[in-house]
C-alpha cells in the first residue's frame, strides 16, 4: 500500500521545523514564542507534542517571528513567496478548505507549484487566496 501524504504528515513536518528553529541560540523561549503567536503556552506545548495544530495564519506568523520562510522549508526550500494580506471578510463571503491526497513524495514535490497555480487562477476570477 502506498503511503499517502495527509494533514498528519504536514503537521509533523511543521512541528519539526519549529522544534529545530526554537532550539537555535537566540531564539525565544516557548513561553515568549507562544505569547508572540497569541496562543497559550499549553497550546504551543501541545503543538510541539503533536497533539494540536496551528492554523495556516499562525504558521505564517511563526515564520515572521522566527524570520524564516516555513513554507519554503516545508517544500524543500523551493523559491515561492506568499503575501500576507489582511482583509475584512464580508458576511456574504465563503471560505473553502482544500484537502490534497496523493503519494507523499508526489505531494511534497508538487505542492508549491500547485498552490501557486491555484492562487494565480483564483486571482483571474477575482478570488482571494491567503
Amino acid at each position: 500500500m502506498k503511503k499517502i501524504a495527509n494533514f498528519c504528515v504536514v503537521k509533523d513536518v511543521i512541528r519539526k521545523i519549529l522544534q529545530d528553529e526554537l532550539k537555535k541560540p537566540g531564539r525565544p523561549s516557548l513561553q515568549d514564542f507562544a505569547g508572540s503567536l497569541n496562543i497559550s503556552y499549553r497550546t504551543l506545548y501541545n503543538v510541539m507534542q503533536g497533539k494540536s495544530t496551528l492554523t495556516f495564519e499562525q504558521v505564517m506568523k511563526a515564520g515572521e517571528i522566527l524570520d524564516i520562510d516555513i513554507v519554503a522549508k516545508y517544500n524543500g526550500n523551493q523559491n515561492i513567496t506568499y503575501e500576507n494580506t489582511t482583509n475584512k471578510i464580508e458576511s456574504d463571503f465563503m471560505t473553502i478548505t482544500l484537502n490534497i491526497k496523493g503519494p507523499e513524495q508526489n505531494v511534497l514535490n508538487n505542492i508549491s507549484s500547485l498552490l501557486k497555480e491555484i492562487k494565480e487562477k483564483a486571482t483571474q476570477f477575482g478570488l482571494l487566496i491567503n
